[in-house]
């Protein structure tokens, strides 16, 4: 019996088994998922510190406070101006209204809770034009140009050729205004028909505060009117229709030089910014 040889000349093939793949792949795995998971936590976290900045920055201004500092939704901040800005005074100035120019039909329509310059007539519009020429007095007389005319429509409305509603011949009463056409001189000539109608009534207003909101002006003002009684007592409305009676007031200087401006209530004039920079008059509402 013939025995096999201890040693075989096979040649013997020894197997590496490479492991290294696997720990790579397992590594480079949660690498990414611990990049994800930081991105996650990173943005989660300034998402929730912007709110919190956003909160205490704002946490001041209110949607209906009427002293400033109002936010719209969009958090765009109203930026509250000086009261003896140019542009406040420009805007504010261009409608003269008070009780002694007779135009006590406008007052009405202004400080009724609102009204837009959509709800102006031209009518309307042309006495607020006549009446910033105007002076206080009776049978007051003046000439105005048709090109002043349009001059004063666009700085108050934003109109152009304003005048062209009004070129006939025809005497045509505006509230206290008797208004004629003159080809001749292409101009208006204007009476004022009926004297200074101030009484012992009369009004108050002031400004409280003004801001900015991209192309917008606000100015939020108080008003009252204060209906003589009797021996110096008025009684003090928030309008001219006598519906809303605020407070008494005895005026024991006889200077009308009221005072406690926050028993009144506040108006908010809306201005809008044209491509002239001017602002122009959109409308007037009860805050």
């Amino acid at each position: 019996m013939k025995q096999e040889p201890l040693l075989k000349d096979e040649e013997e093939k020894i197997v590496f088994r490479n492991s290294n793949n696997k720990k790579n792949k397992k590594i480079n795995k949660d690498v990414i998922i611990l990049f994800i998971l930081t991105f996650i936590v990173v943005y989660i976290f300034s998402d929730t510190m912007y709110r919190f900045y956003l909160g205490f920055k704002y946490y001041d201004y209110n949607t209906n406070n009427e002293t400033g500092g109002i936010i719209s939704d969009n958090n765009v901040k109203e930026e509250e101006i000086p009261l003896n800005s140019v542009i406040l005074n420009n805007a504010y100035n261009k409608i003269n209204l008070d009780n002694c120019s007779n135009n006590i039909s406008l007052l009405k329509r202004f400080y009724d809770n609102s009204l837009t310059l959509g709800e102006l007539t031209n009518n309307e519009k042309a006495v607020l034009i006549f009446d910033s020429y105007s002076n206080e007095g009776c049978f007051n007389n003046f000439i105005l140009s048709v090109d002043e005319f349009n001059k004063t429509a666009k700085s108050i409305f934003n109109i152009d050729n304003f005048a062209d509603n009004f070129l006939n011949s025809d005497i045509i009463a505006y509230d206290n205004f008797l208004v004629n056409y003159d080809s001749n001189i292409n101009s208006f000539v204007i009476n004022q028909e009926i004297c200074n109608t101030c009484n012992n009534d009369f009004i108050k207003k002031s400004i409280v505060n003004a801001t900015i909101k991209d192309d917008e002006l606000y100015i939020y003002e108080k008003f009252g009117y204060f209906q003589f009684v009797e021996n110096n007592t008025y009684n003090v409305y928030s309008n001219l229709m006598d519906s809303e009676l605020l407070s008494t007031y005895v005026d024991t200087v006889g200077d009308k030089n009221f005072t406690d401006l926050d028993l009144l209530k506040t108006y908010k004039w809306t201005y809008k910014k044209g491509n002239d920079n001017n602002y122009y008059f959109v409308s007037i509402t009860q805050i």
